[in-house]
């Protein structure tokens, strides 16, 4: 790559792997929630198998203290869906500044690519025009060699 593009590439590089971390720990972070959410929805199960699981009297506080339990933990199933849903917000808006980072890393590729094409023709055109004069240079000295042996 040229050397003009380099810094610039490496820095859309730098810019394109941080958005890329910052997706991974977007992921990250929704898994962990559902995680949370799963644990819960068991600890609920567990509950609902061992109330049922209770053979004798029926105790009113006991069923007041499960019920209040469940729905104390239906409230943080509630909030932790709501947190997964800014969640997903944030990582959509992530995914947004990779794609245009993965966008920019392939726009600069591109230019320093043709920038390299355009130096290689100057190049090819320069090397073109010295055989030329070189040539020509040659063909006058037989020329005049030729002119002046004769």
């Amino acid at each position: 790559m040229n050397r003009r593009w380099d810094s610039v590439q490496a820095w859309r590089n730098r810019q394109r792997d941080e958005a890329s971390i910052e997706v991974g720990k977007a992921r990250q972070a929704i898994q962990t929630i559902d995680d949370q959410i799963e644990k819960l929805h068991n600890e609920i199960q567990n509950t609902v198998i061992a109330s049922s699981a209770r053979t004798g009297s029926v105790s009113v506080d006991r069923l007041l203290g499960e019920g209040r339990y469940r729905f104390q933990i239906e409230a943080q199933i509630g909030d932790l869906r709501e947190t997964r849903a800014r969640l997903e917000s944030e990582l959509e808006r992530r995914r947004e500044i990779l794609l245009a980072s993965q966008f920019e890393v392939k726009r600069i590729e591109r230019l320093a690519e043709k920038q390299k094409s355009e130096d290689d023709l100057k190049r090819r055109q320069r090397e073109l025009a010295e055989t030329d004069e070189a040539a020509a240079r040659t063909h006058l000295i037989r020329t005049r060699t030729q002119n002046i042996q004769r």
